[in-house]
């Protein structure tokens, strides 16, 4: 907790210089922006409402799934933009249309790839 008793901002998240953690019971995994190698952003329909998220693909197998659910998930937005300017800002909203659909949208692509080719690449593998 904050000072003022508010939720630290940062939530489930830890970030440093090079990267950003999950904390317990959310994860305990360390993530480096520089293996990064694609982000798709995405929105689960969950019946009565539909949570925004993305799916981090890195080097060496490593892959991570966050929700707008989790505490922190501003930040973690607001520190991902900062870390890859390309991704567009309105991503979030343009998920969310049409209802009833994924919307899977790549996000960023280190090799340069389409959403088809880096689709079959993390999910088709």
């Amino acid at each position: 907790m904050s000072a003022v008793g508010l939720p630290d901002a940062t939530g489930a998240f830890r970030y440093g210089e090079s990267g950003f953690g999950l904390t317990p019971p959310y994860g305990t995994g360390q993530y480096e922006w520089a293996d990064l190698q694609s982000a798709f952003g995405f929105k689960l329909d969950c019946l009565v409402v539909d949570e925004i998220g993305v799916d981090l693909f890195f080097g060496k197998g490593l892959s991570v799934r966050l929700t707008e659910s989790l505490p922190g998930w501003p930040t973690f937005l607001q520190q991902f933009r900062n870390r890859f300017p390309a991704v567009p800002e309105q991503w979030e909203r343009d998920v969310m249309f049409p209802p009833f659909a994924t919307n899977l949208t790549l996000l960023f692509d280190r090799s340069g790839r389409s959403l088809p080719q880096a689709e079959s690449v993390w999910y088709n593998a």
